[in-house]
């Protein structure tokens, strides 16, 4: 009974931020309650869809690892609170075995986190345990190895049959996904509303400058683009869609024999696609229309074609263009080095 209130307790305070304390490594989380043993698991997953038999299978699991930490330490030692983290073995390429650290907590205190006056999370002293694959990261507290016993026999089939009843768990889109559930008994009792994690997506407004060569003839130039940047469910940006104005100056004599610029300007839109893992690798092709030209180079209607990718380096690129000029009847071969500040 003491261990059911202390756990009802925890789960007031934090019932006003459980949007802010959910956990939020990967895009998909779903926490569980479960009042009967006082107990917390959080299961992080990378999609749902894909990964929910890491919920069905974790009691599975978390009997192997019970049954490792009765093998490792004293059964006197059971009834301390410990912090035990499991991971992946990095020299298995199957990754059928794990390592399993066993760290007995040096001080039994209840631990409160606040974040801006607000109380995201309340625990006394008790078992964490933290499971990590490449998939997924789930999280548990327990208040005594009892309890993580007990949880190790159960079916979290339940959990499963529930979400397959969330509308936003099986159809989640490019949006993570969390919620929060009860469950006692074999039965779900639902905490609140499913909710989507929004992607982060991003507009960048990037002034830049650089020169070029179309045809014959070298330039200057000046441009400024507006993107909008579309993250996938992991906050990578995956999609850039921009558009840009470009002043290109191209130098000719007057009647006088003295030089003078000739500004051409064209408008552009472009689509490009991040496909690097890490930093941001842009690959991306365009189309731009010419909208004024004091230029003899170009004729009538003029629009372009160019195509970019960066050299190594996130502001530099170089874009090869092919114009299309004299009311799209001729064509003059372009390349341009811009660098994005």
């Amino acid at each position: 009974m003491k261990t059911t209130s202390v756990f009802f307790l925890t789960i007031v305070l934090l019932l006003p931020a459980f949007v802010f304390g959910q956990a939020k490594q990967y895009p998909d989380s779903i926490r569980v309650e479960l009042p009967d043993q006082g107990a917390i698991a959080i299961f992080e997953l990378r999609v749902y869809a894909k990964d929910k038999d890491i919920v069905l299978t974790f009691p599975t699991r978390l009997a192997d690892i019970v049954n490792h930490i009765k093998k490792s330490i004293p059964a006197s030692q059971l009834r301390d609170s410990h912090i035990v983290e499991v991971a992946p073995d990095k020299t298995d390429d199957e990754k059928k075995r794990s390592h399993i650290i066993i760290t007995k907590k040096k001080e039994d205190v209840t631990r409160l986190r606040v974040e801006e006056d607000t109380v995201l999370e309340l625990l006394p002293p008790g078992w964490e345990i933290t499971i990590r694959t490449e998939r997924s990261v789930v999280h548990v507290y327990v208040p005594g190895f009892a309890e993580l016993e007990a949880i190790s026999k159960m079916s979290f089939q339940p959990v499963v049959t529930h979400l397959a009843t969330e509308e936003k768990f099986v159809n989640p889109g490019r949006m993570g996904v969390f919620t929060r559930v009860v469950m006692q008994n074999e039965k779900i009792t639902p905490a609140g509303t499913p909710g989507h994690r929004l992607p982060a997506d991003m507009l960048g407004l990037h002034p830049g400058a650089g020169v070029g060569l179309a045809g014959d003839r070298f330039y200057p130039e000046f441009n400024f683009i507006a993107a909008i940047y579309r993250a996938n469910r992991f906050s990578n940006n995956r999609q850039r869609i921009a558009a840009g104005y470009e002043l290109k100056l191209f130098s000719g004599r007057r009647e006088d024999n003295a030089f003078s610029a000739k500004p051409v300007s064209f408008v552009t839109l472009s689509y490009g696609i991040n496909f690097s893992g890490e930093r941001p690798h842009w690959t991306a092709l365009g189309f731009g229309y010419m909208v004024h030209n004091k230029s003899d180079i170009f004729t009538g209607k003029t629009m372009k074609i160019f195509f970019e990718s960066d050299i190594g380096n996130q502001k530099l690129n170089i874009i090869p263009e092919l114009y299309l000029t004299d009311d799209f009847k001729k064509s003059v071969f372009g390349i341009k080095l811009n660098y994005k500040f």
